[in-house]
């Protein structure tokens, strides 16, 4: 459980049978200690945060889970609801298909705001590996300051989730945008791991990590995990042009699409913009919160 100032406490990693009995005992033994420590209301699920895995799939049980994403059975919503739980806030996950080519407007669109703005887009540089890492944090904690629920994390918690991407994604995978030479902006995309963990049952081995290797080329189902603005340089159209980048490149490397989540659902202008892509909202997650 994580405490925050506002004597709020995130809830996660929850795990249960289909009896609500055994559920009930298991949120009667948080709030107890909770109430006895003077904490005023819990919500969740967050595994720990929302710099993580978090919330439970609501709608979109048709579709597959993709990597980092979480998916349940459908009764931990009645197990969350009948205890009182009531919804916090709704997240948004969109599929867009490289299908659906971006209109040629945006296209010529994203050309003249760089133009004007002198902004230039690159890719995180593995030479310079822990240089680009410090600008993504930066830029993170920054561009997500004021979100809901947000929980800045640390640079050592920053780094060491990212670490583990360093030998799994490709630089041309993350992108940093720059005005002026300024890194102000940055998209990261990671193929859909959840291909290769199906095809090894769940079980990474070493009997089995050649085999899982010589997969990752096969991949051809992405997820944008983030996009993040610095706040001065919002109103620019920076984001069109991380979209794009972002959508070209999952076509270049012969990718079918991908997911992009999660957002707020109160979020308007990120959810508009995904949208005018020609992206579908085909999954929603619920965040729960109760009243001590």
């Amino acid at each position: 459980m994580i405490i925050i100032k506002t004597k709020l406490v995130f809830f996660g990693f929850f795990e249960c049978i289909d009896d609500y009995e055994v559920a009930k005992a298991l949120f009667d033994a948080a709030s107890d200690y909770l109430r006895q420590n003077g904490l005023k209301s819990i919500r969740g699920p967050a595994n720990p945060s929302l710099n993580h895995t978090c919330a439970v799939l609501y709608e979109g049980y048709f579709q597959e889970p993709v990597y980092m994403m979480p998916y349940n059975p459908k009764y931990y919503i009645e197990l969350i609801e009948n205890y009182g739980f009531k919804k916090a806030k709704d997240l948004y996950a969109f599929y867009l298909s490289v299908a659906n080519k971006p209109n040629q407007k945006y296209i010529e669109l994203s050309k003249k705001i760089a133009k004007k703005y002198n902004i230039t887009l690159r890719n995180l540089s593995k030479k310079h590996f822990k240089r680009d890492l410090e600008i993504l944090w930066g830029i993170y904690s920054k561009a997500w300051a004021d979100n809901w629920g947000f929980v800045p994390p640390t640079k050592e918690e920053f780094f060491y989730l990212s670490n583990d991407m360093k030998n799994l994604v490709s630089s041309e995978l993350v992108i940093i945008a720059e005005k002026d030479g300024i890194p102000c902006a940055y998209s990261a995309i990671i193929p859909d791991f959840n291909y290769i963990l199906k095809k090894a049952k769940g079980s990474i081995t070493p009997l089995n990590l050649v085999s899982i290797m010589s997969a990752l080329p096969k991949i051809d189902n992405y997820r944008l995990i983030t996009l993040g603005i610095l706040p001065e340089y919002r109103k620019l159209g920076i984001d069109l042009l991380l979209y794009l980048k972002s959508f070209e490149v999952v076509e270049k490397r012969n990718g079918k699409g991908g997911e992009l989540s999660w957002t707020l659902e109160d979020n308007d202008k990120i959810n508009k913009a995904i949208l005018s892509m020609n992206a579908e909202h085909y999954k929603t997650y619920r965040i729960y919160e109760k009243i001590l």
